[in-house]
């Protein structure tokens, strides 16, 4: 186990954001009526991914323009920031807590923590990439690494970053090609995310008190997928059904199975 690495400057580069907002309703009985739905796209983007929101609805994402360039970037409070990490070619913002310190990965295979607008680079040991996903009010960090050339055949692996020293975090029937990826990270450190199995089947997982349990939707055919967590345990994700249709999911599969939350956790 290793401390994290070192620490440079780097600016938000602000800018206007375009969103379009419209109320969504369906005569399909499948589907909740009367919410509000709104479409976020930075200005000259023609794909836009948004992966990460705190408690105060701060976003986190990246886009990509016409040209092919890459940026991530903070919607907060209307307005939308740039995150560039400072002599990257592309950087990816992938999670947000509610003190909107954000982590994610850049060029080079580099993960990232942007606190107090200076970039920390994240590197765990000996790994060919890192690539954080989540970040609690902890200050948890979680997400995978790469182990071998990093060509596409790379193994990834699970880790936790807490107080400056990094963990594996593998679930033991993890094998193939990504044997553990944790998306999720709640404040009581419950995390959540994926595992491919011996078979090549991706199954979710939980992993509370140095236990793993698996989470497979009752509907899904070979894919099962958790992203995230919240305080209270729920959980949400997606998965394939036989027709090879993705669908979303909500679940109280943590209280389910673990009982109320409690204090922070391994």
């Amino acid at each position: 186990m290793r401390r994290i690495g070192r620490s440079v400057a780097g600016a938000l580069t602000l800018a206007a954001l375009v969103v379009g907002q419209a109320s969504i309703g369906t005569t399909a009985s499948r589907h909740a009526q009367g919410y509000s739905f709104r479409t976020i796209d930075p200005p000259g983007s023609v794909s836009t991914f948004l992966f990460g929101i705190n408690a105060r609805g701060d976003i986190v994402g990246q886009s990509t323009d016409a040209a092919g360039a890459t940026q991530a970037f903070l919607l907060s409070r209307g307005r939308l920031r740039v995150i560039r990490v400072p002599g990257a070619a592309a950087t990816r913002a992938r999670g947000i807590n509610s003190w909107r310190e954000i982590v994610g990965v850049y060029s080079g295979g580099h993960g990232f923590l942007l606190r107090r607008g200076r970039f920390t680079q994240l590197d765990f040991p000996g790994a060919c990439a890192t690539l954080p996903n989540a970040i609690n009010d902890a200050r948890d960090i979680v997400g995978d690494y790469g182990v071998g050339t990093c060509d596409g055949t790379e193994e990834h692996h699970g880790f936790r970053l807490r107080d400056s020293t990094y963990s594996t975090l593998d679930d033991p029937d993890g094998a193939y090609q990504y044997v553990t990826v944790p998306y999720g990270i709640n404040a009581r450190g419950r995390v959540v995310g994926t595992y491919d199995d011996a078979a090549g089947l991706t199954h979710g997982f939980l992993l509370r008190r140095g236990t793993f349990t698996d989470i497979d939707a009752p509907d899904a055919f070979g894919v099962t997928r958790c992203f995230g967590i919240n305080v209270r345990g729920w959980i949400v994700g997606d998965y394939f059904d036989a027709a090879g249709v993705r669908h979303g999911f909500l679940t109280d599969f943590a209280l389910a199975v673990n009982g109320p939350c409690g204090a922070r956790q391994s």
